[in-house]
């Protein structure tokens, strides 16, 4: 199902004329396998499962036969590295997951300008999850600090004095309007925002339940979810591929609700509109 499913996409975005659209795939299955490893080795869910990954490429899979700029492919792949970093950081205390979750965080933000306000919830995200100590801040800014270094020789060796700093904030401010999405997407948002509703319902009973580190699990991709909804009306000219990056929390937030829903019918009716808001991307 994880293969299959994004290479016939990709197959048919070939017929329909979409570039690189083997490369987009590819990158869509590295990123699924990331987060069932994360699964399968921190068990932030309390139990072995694909669903996070089946969901996340359930809803970005329409991303294949886009006209996206192949750098927003990179950026997603980037976030991801960093988000299992993060998740990484709750379960091993160590300060290298610190340093790569800064390191990745800000290569990405690098590639799609876009994603600068996730910068701050770096930051925020340490006290969440009870990584607030000096030396975790320090490997934190260490971890940007290494990405800076990296781009400035890169500039002095190839002698393009600056332009990498003028491309990024000339992307930060392209589209400097209100846009305005097919209306399809505003159903298929809707019908994310009714399943979140449920969702959090549901697991905001079970949190208290949970142990420490699921705690901190879950408070994490809240506040991931949350700073990703407050950039669309923060950050300039915002597109609708910024739903793939906020796909990333919301697969696991769902696949929790999923797993730990006692009513059937439920989750089957919420499930069914999940496939209808994906399928609806792709119009």
């Amino acid at each position: 199902m994880l293969i299959a499913y994004p290479l016939l996409l990709a197959i048919l975005a070939l017929f329909a004329g979409a570039e690189y659209a083997w490369i987009k795939a590819g990158i869509l299955l590295v990123i699924s396998y990331v987060i069932v490893y994360g699964v399968h080795i921190y068990n932030p869910l309390s139990q072995f499962s694909t669903l996070p990954a089946t969901i996340f490429l359930l809803i970005s899979a329409s991303i294949i036969h886009s006209a996206f700029d192949i750098r927003i492919f990179v950026a997603l792949f980037l976030f991801s590295l960093a988000f299992m970093n993060m998740q990484r950081a709750i379960y091993v205390h160590t300060n290298a997951n610190i340093f790569n979750f800064g390191f990745f965080m800000l290569l990405a933000v690098i590639c799609f300008p876009k994603l600068l306000p996730l910068l701050v919830w770096s930051l925020l995200v340490l006290f969440i999850t009870g990584r607030s100590a000096f030396r975790d801040i320090l490997a934190l800014l260490l971890g940007f600090i290494s990405v800076g270094i990296f781009v400035y020789f890169f500039e002095y060796w190839y002698g393009y004095n600056n332009s990498i700093f003028y491309t990024f904030i000339g992307q930060l401010y392209a589209n400097n309007k209100i846009l305005t999405p097919h209306y399809t997407f505003w159903i298929a948002a809707g019908l994310f925002a009714l399943v979140l509703i449920f969702a959090s319902g549901a697991i905001s009973r079970y949190y208290t339940l949970s142990v420490i580190n699921q705690r901190r699990s879950i408070s994490m991709l809240l506040s991931l979810l949350l700073f990703l909804l407050i950039s669309i009306f923060v950050v300039p000219g915002i597109e609708s591929e910024y739903i793939y990056f906020i796909a990333l929390p919301i697969s696991y937030y769902f696949a929790r609700y999923f797993l730990i829903q006692k009513t059937k019918y439920k989750a089957d009716i919420l499930f069914v509109l999940l496939i209808i808001g994906s399928a609806l991307l792709y119009i």
